[in-house]
């Protein structure tokens, strides 16, 4: 069978063929491919990514560039309020320019959209029109910082081959929505901080992500202070190393059903409920701790928790459990106590402020590669004054 890369580029082929009865399938050979290729060579359409930007800033400076990517970039063709520029690398708008929408439509060939946004303060919306890509591996700090964005279209973005959603969508500070029920999680195996300070999301339906293959999940949720209803019932966290910050300053949570996690593999749960101060009843009979070797601060400033069994926890001698209890419910440590005679006293130690010799945060992971920014700098860009 002939082996084509995409069915954009089947309809190139075949879109001007009149007697289709003559034609017929041919069998797959390595020197037709390359022929094939050959005769495809600078087709992109299979590659493109076309995407819709309303920004909430004017061009200001004639003289400075909005996006200055280098040859060894991504080649984007650029539309500013539907007019075509230069479809160079870098484009220049007239002094004074009123931007009301952008669409670029990028020509990727690396297999990474990491950075994408990254601390595009001035956009307000970003609409993922069209995505041909189905072989993107990195999606970490896609639209990290975006701290002004209000509006979020992604359900065209295919995630079957991402392997990397760390940073995703923190500091998305005024993102109130994200309508996640397209993502295939399948192959992710880092969800750190992902939605780290969204500090505007009040809800989060994660039901169906397959999280099987996530190792580090620390911070995924840091500071989600308007989170009040989280669906993670689907959660599969059988290979995950590091629960470190998971909730920690979700204040808004009063329920949270995290009874299916296994945590036969995780070493690092230090500050996971740290902050979470409405949370009143939390159900780990099913944690297994054995491998744990931090649970510093796990619980401190859980100030409402007043239902709580750790009794089948685990505790290694090693383990650091300072302040794991710290500023909880008197009544609440009592029962703990009870229920493990032989914890070490200073885990219900109230937190010393200016102590931080205790904390331990885990950051799992070197980035080696950015392909891009698509930023706006703050020096040239200014607001929109009529």
């Amino acid at each position: 069978m002939l082996k084509i890369r995409s069915k954009y580029i089947i309809k190139q082929i075949f879109e001007n063929i009149s007697v289709k009865k003559n034609m017929q399938l041919v069998k797959y050979n390595k020197k037709l491919q390359n022929i094939i290729d050959l005769s495809l060579k600078g087709y992109k359409m299979y590659n493109q990514t076309e995407i819709e930007l309303i920004p909430i800033l004017s061009y200001k400076n004639e003289d400075r560039f909005i996006n200055g990517n280098n040859k060894d970039k991504p080649y984007i063709h650029i539309y500013i309020n539907n007019n075509k520029r230069k479809e160079f690398t870098c484009f220049r708008l007239e002094n004074k320019t009123k931007i009301t929408k952008i669409r670029i439509v990028l020509d990727i060939e690396f297999k990474s959209f990491k950075g994408l946004f990254k601390d595009c303060t001035c956009l307000k919306k970003i609409n993922i029109i069209k995505c041909n890509r189905r072989d993107i591996i990195d999606m970490s700090e896609m639209f990290y910082g975006c701290k002004n964005l209000t509006n979020l279209e992604i359900s065209n973005l295919k995630t079957d081959k991402v392997t990397d959603m760390s940073y995703m969508f923190s500091e998305c500070s005024s993102l109130k929505n994200i309508n996640l029920l397209n993502f295939n999680t399948s192959k992710v195996t880092n969800m750190q901080n992902m939605f780290e300070k969204c500090e505007s999301i009040t809800q989060l339906n994660l039901n169906n992500f397959n999280t099987s293959n996530v190792i580090y999940m620390n911070d995924m949720f840091f500071e989600c202070s308007k989170l009040n209803s989280i669906n993670i019932d689907n959660f599969n966290t059988s290979n995950v190393l590091n629960m470190s910050y998971l909730f920690n300053g979700c204040s808004s949570l009063e329920k949270l059903d995290i009874g299916n996690f296994d945590t036969s593999k995780v070493k690092d749960m230090s500050c996971m409920f740290e902050n979470c101060k409405r949370l009143k009843e939390l159900n780990l009979s099913n944690f297994k701790t054995s491998n744990v070797i931090n649970m510093t601060k796990m619980f401190n400033n859980c100030f409402d928790l007043i239902k709580l069994d750790i009794s089948k926890f685990d505790i290694k001698k090693n383990a650091r459990i300072k302040y794991m209890l710290s500023n909880c419910n008197s009544n609440l440590r009592n029962k703990i106590k009870k229920q493990i005679g032989d914890i070490n006293d200073n885990a219900f130690e109230n937190e010393e402020k200016k102590d931080d010799s205790s904390e331990y945060h885990f950051n799992s992971l070197l980035f080696k590669y950015e392909p891009f920014n698509f930023m706006f700098e703050d020096d040239f860009i200014g607001y929109n004054e009529d």
